[in-house]
Formats: C-alpha cells, structure tokens, sequence
C-alpha cells in the first residue's frame, strides 16, 4: 500500500464539464456532483481568478502550499471590473456559505484568436510538492452585449503536463453567459507543470477564459489503507 503515498507520476484525466452549478461556485447549499472534497464549494484549496480590478490584485489569487499559479505571458489583456455589460457574473470569492452569497463580475484573460480554431496557452500550474487535484476550469464567461461577444469565451479546454500527459480536449456546451466549469483530475511532483489551454470559437476574434480553481483530493483514511490491505490479503489467500 506504500504507492498510494509515494511521490506521484503525471497524470490528466478528464471529469466532466459542469454546467449545472452555474453561478453558485461558492454556495455550499448548491449541491455539486463533481466537488472532491465534499463540502460543495469550488476552490476551497486554491483559484486565480479576474473578479477584481488588477490581475495581480491579491482577491484574485489564493495558491495552495503545494503550487504556483501563473498567467501565460503574450496575452492580450484582462477584462474586470468596470465590463461589467460584457461579462457574467458568480459568486464572490471571498465570501462562502450556504447561500444567497452575493453575485460579482466573473471577467477574464483573453488573447487575439488568430481567426481559426486555434488552441492557445493561458495559465500554468507548477508543483512545488507532490500532489492530487481536481482543477476547473471556467469558460462561459462572457455576455451578449454585443452581438457575437459571446463567442469569446474559448470552445474547448485543454490540460497538456509532463511526460506527453494530455487530457485532450473537452468541448463546451450551449454558451448562456452562465460559468461553465471544465474539470479534470490531476496528479504531479515536485517541478511539474501543467498548462491549461483554450481553443478559440471563430464566432469571435478573441478567444477567453475566465480563469481556474483547484480542490486537494483527499487522501484514503488510515482506515481505508487497513480495509484495502485486509482486502489484498484474503485474495492472496483464497489465490494459494
């Protein structure tokens, strides 16, 4: 049972895209199927986000003791406070609770599309320990305001890691201007990078995301190792 401990190699899996939570990533009386660590609630561990006016503004960012999170250089600008009209709105991230909690600009990164489909790098996730992850993702982020604008928010999601570790893409669904949360679960080591990708929707020259979360997954209990353990041995036994 030691390598359930031992130090990890890089692993992306895709979960699901949840486009029931909507608004309420922070409202824990929103029951979400896909929260790993089980108190309803996204992010608790860590986020990088674009609700508040500067990107590097501390609201925005909450790391975990495990990583870094990063912004890929190159793109072409952030969108908060003050576009209101052209982004959605979701629960602030500084408050949490079982609700109402109150609802603030989602914004975002965005960078020139280049006219076609095209998957580009937005942010990096880099380990500073060994850890197990699930990370979202939010896309959906962008209104209708003016007419096709809602096409900005990238189509698809894409985490790329070490060792050819790709989760492939994962398509969105019907855009409404309500976040989408595109999640995967992830496993590195110490030094590993992940980059989260987004793929252009050519009904819009610019292509967006509105940033990141991640919840720890947590590890088996002492009890469960005995369980799984006692486990292994009857098998072996009845195998003899």
């Amino acid at each position: 049972m030691a390598s359930l401990t031992a130090s990890y190699s890089a692993t992306i899996s895709q979960v699901a895209l949840d486009a029931s939570t909507g608004r309420d990533w922070r409202t824990s009386g929103t029951v979400k199927a896909y929260d790993v660590d089980g108190d309803n609630i996204y992010g608790t561990t860590g986020y990088r986000i674009a609700s508040f006016d500067g990107e590097n503004n501390p609201l925005n960012i909450l790391q975990p003791s495990w990583a870094t999170f990063s912004v890929v250089g190159g793109l072409g600008g952030f969108e908060g406070p003050g576009s209101e009209e052209y982004q959605a709105s979701f629960d602030d991230v500084t408050q949490t609770g079982v609700g109402p909690v109150p609802d603030i600009i989602a914004g975002d990164w965005y960078r020139n599309g280049g006219g076609g489909p095209n998957v580009q790098d937005f942010f990096t996730i880099t380990l500073t320990a060994p850890a197990s992850f699930r990370l979202g993702v939010i896309g959906d982020q962008t209104t209708n305001a003016v007419p096709g604008l809602i096409g900005e928010s990238s189509d698809a999601v894409q985490v790329v890691g070490p060792g050819g570790a790709d989760s492939g893409l994962m398509v969105s669904g019907t855009k409404n201007s309500i976040p989408d949360y595109y999640l995967f679960d992830i496993t590195g080591t110490v030094g590993d990078v992940f980059t989260i990708k987004g793929r252009n929707d050519i009904g819009w020259s610019d292509n967006a995301l509105g940033g990141f979360f991640v919840d720890q997954i947590p590890e088996p209990s002492v009890s469960l190792l005995g369980i799984l353990g006692a486990l292994g041995l009857i098998l072996r036994r009845r195998r003899r």
